[in-house]
């Protein structure tokens, strides 16, 4: 097949697209592919030492595919469809491919959805049956909105304007559903027919463009050897003239479909995620070959800009011995060596539940066998794979999957609480608040603060100290900022010590980061903002009740709160895993804790109560919960008094601290008095100890 260069001056030249696509290859170096279900060897043939050699060697691994029916009481392609395209959080439901949308399974004949043709069928292979295969390729054919097809219609695949006509996308599995400014998270078209336009939105260009980069591999011409019928050859273009010519209704030869340059650009815009890959194997496993561009997409600057990498085809060994142990904010995983002397690294990929959709949460490859992730939810079971990568690209399959719990208490989950940036006149008093348990350290910490408007970084603060304590074990701490973008959309970073990005919120709208600890990744919209008629005072809050991030929502904005919890929002973060041993006190990392004091306090009297800790290490952190009645863990409402016992304190070198305080008056005499501490090491990360409880009675 020749490949048919770009005519026109205004278009793309080649040499460009060399560039971006030898940068392409750099950043799949960077950022290896993800972990599909390639069988073993199934490219072993393929040669990559030239244009000419790849393109014959992958023709020769996925031509002759099984035939399935277009429509069909058996299996047809509506079903392949369907289980290729489904809902991540749902499999009972599909995401279109322009929409973004989400829909209950219909089966064929809905009016929801239907089948669209990304190399629309009018172009070379109109009729449906046996005698065309092409006309039911599953790897080009995708699920739709049906108006959404319809507006696209045969339209060639172009960038667009703001003064095309808009198609807005919704919000869905984190991408989509921002509208406002050219191009947005909107799909854009004007014209009709050959000579109009179809600018796919950006969460699914790269996928169109892979489809069709398929398309001209796989159908060269010849003849179907099971089959023993007539296939097309396909033809990617920039020339006009040769795309409105193959708008002929009629089965062709040879037909072209465009715009080849836009297509090269999409392919690095839009690089492969999960869902993609996800589609690739579900396709492959019906029609018994794989789009080769999803598994290496590489391989585009070798077939179109000549950037090969020669004939290295063997793909390291799988990692093995991978284990995962949880502990407080974190997950720590260890495998074993592999021995290749061309390894590049390895890549960690995590997922929520068992063999579940996996997503890489490493941004390049690991030089070591180890890897700790803290960008977890307490509370919860992370499952992951290690896959391992050589220097020419190879991926190995994936290692034994393996499962940890994050402990429910964490010192190092912080969360973005609440934040202000727009309100009626001259904007005042912007900030940004973060949440946490008490006593968690802050240092390392940092807010990133990014225009949405080009993705870049404008501002910054680093954190520093202790969260503070305040009711319900957690504490806020208030960060000003001079100024905070006014959005459409904006969006706000919090990225840990380990430079893991925790949260990346944005404001009407979401948008793709560029640069800083958030480069590539895509923000979460809260859809909720404020805007020139807010009042000032007021601020946006997450609210509800709970310990961790999920436990709370984003409300609309209500009088600002900076530095105490919102209003709907309570704290309950004092149980840190159901310690419920209140007699001896429990044994944790730091050693036991004894508590002791005066068995009678009288009010606005002073009463002295001792702690004996057994530090790991010099310095240990403490803080003081009590209750008007027993409790049997630190669930109970811990009361809101204004003296010393609801700061922090440390401890000597010895571990111990002497505490003199007081019960305010007004308490009836004979009323217990429940004291307890918690103890944090210092030198381990957030180890807790917990005290015996100490009963004293009010005279």
């Amino acid at each position: 097949m020749n490949l048919t260069l770009p005519s026109k001056a205004a278009q793309m030249p080649m040499s460009r697209i060399a560039h971006n696509l030898s940068k392409a290859l750099l950043l799949a170096i960077l950022v290896p592919n993800l972990a599909a279900q390639i069988p073993a060897g199934y490219y072993s043939s393929v040669d990559t030492t030239s244009p000419g050699t790849l393109r014959a060697s992958l023709h020769e691994i996925i031509d002759d595919h099984s035939f399935l029916p277009y429509t069909s009481s058996s299996t047809d392609t509506w079903d392949v469809l369907e289980l290729a395209m489904e809902d991540p959080t749902d499999s009972g439901r599909i995401l279109d491919i322009y929409k973004n949308a989400s829909y209950a399974k219909q089966g064929g004949g809905n009016s929801f959805y239907n089948r669209e043709h990304v190399w629309p069928k009018s172009y070379g292979f109109p009729d449906e049956g046996i005698g065309n295969i092409v006309h039911n390729d599953c790897h080009m054919l995708w699920l739709s909105d049906s108006s959404y097809n319809l507006a696209r219609s045969n339209k060639p695949f172009r960038d667009c304007s703001s003064a095309c006509n808009e198609w807005t996308t919704e919000l869905n599995e984190g991408q989509g559903g921002a509208t406002g400014s050219y191009p947005a998270d909107s799909n854009w078209t004007e014209g009709n027919s050959s000579t109009g336009s179809w600018e796919t939105w950006h969460g699914r260009r790269g996928d169109v463009a892979r489809s069709l980069f398929y398309a001209e591999v796989r159908y060269e011409g010849g003849i179907h050897s099971v089959l023993g019928i007539a296939e097309p050859d396909l033809l990617l273009t920039n020339d006009q003239a040769l795309i409105t010519a193959s708008l002929s209704q009629q089965n062709e030869q040879v037909a072209y479909m465009g715009m080849l340059s836009v297509l090269l650009q999409w392919h690095l815009d839009d690089p492969v995620d999960a869902w993609e890959l996800q589609r690739n194997d579900m396709v492959a496993d019906f029609q018994g070959n794989r789009n080769p561009f999803i598994d290496h997409p590489e391989w585009v600057a070798c077939l179109f800009a000549g950037q090969c990498s020669g004939g290295d085809m063997t793909p390291p060994a799988a990692p093995t011995g991978l284990t995962a142990v949880g502990g407080q904010g974190r997950v720590d995983l260890d495998w074993n060596d592999n021995g290749e002397p061309d390894l590049l690294g390895y890549d960690v990929l995590r997922a929520s539940s068992p063999a579940g959709l996996y997503v890489p949460i490493t941004s390049s490859p690991l030089a070591t066998s180890e890897y700790t992730d803290t960008a977890v939810l307490a509370g919860e079971t992370w499952y992951y794979v290690v896959v391992a990568t050589d220097f020419v690209l190879n991926d190995s399959a994936a290692s034994n999957e393996v499962a940890a719990t994050v402990s429910q208490f964490r010192g190092d989950l912080l969360w973005i609480n609440e934040f202000h940036y727009d309100n009626s006149g001259t904007d005042e008093d912007e900030f940004v608040e973060i949440a946490g348990p008490s006593g968690a350290n802050l240092s390392g910490w940092q807010l990133l603060l990014y225009n949405g408007n080009n993705g870049s970084l404008y501002d910054s603060a680093a954190l520093s100290g202790f969260m503070p304590y305040q009711p319900g074990c957690l504490g806020t701490v208030l960060i000003p900022f001079g100024q905070i973008q006014n959005g459409s959309p904006d969006g706000i970073a919090l990225v840990s010590p380990t430079n893991s990005v925790v949260e990346f919120l944005s404001y009407e709208g979401s948008f793709v980061a560029i640069g800083g600890a958030a480069d590539g990744l895509t923000s979460t919209d809260i859809n909720v903002t404020e805007s020139g008629s807010t009042p000032v005072g007021f601020s946006l809050q997450r609210g509800g009740s709970g310990a961790v991030p999920g436990h709370f929502t984003w409300q609309n904005s209500q009088a600002s709160t900076p530095g105490e919890a919102n209003s709907n929002q309570t704290f309950d973060g004092c149980d840190p895993g159901g310690w419920t041993d209140l007699g001896g006190g429990t044994s944790g990392a730091g050693g036991p804790v004894t508590l002791t004091g005066t068995g009678a306090l009288s009010a606005g009297s002073p009463t002295t109560l001792e702690l004996t800790h057994t530090p790991v290490g010099a310095l240990s952190l403490a803080w003081v919960a009590f209750e008007s009645l027993p409790f049997s863990a630190l669930g109970g409402t811990v009361h809101a008094t204004p003296f010393a016992s609801q700061l922090l304190f440390m401890t000597n070198a010895s571990g111990e601290l002497t505490l003199t305080t007081s019960w305010p008056s007004g308490i009836p005499a004979g009323t217990p008095i429940w004291f307890q501490f918690l103890v944090e090491d210092l030198s381990v990360v957030y180890s807790i100890t917990l005290s015996n409880g100490l009963l004293v009675t009010a005279h």
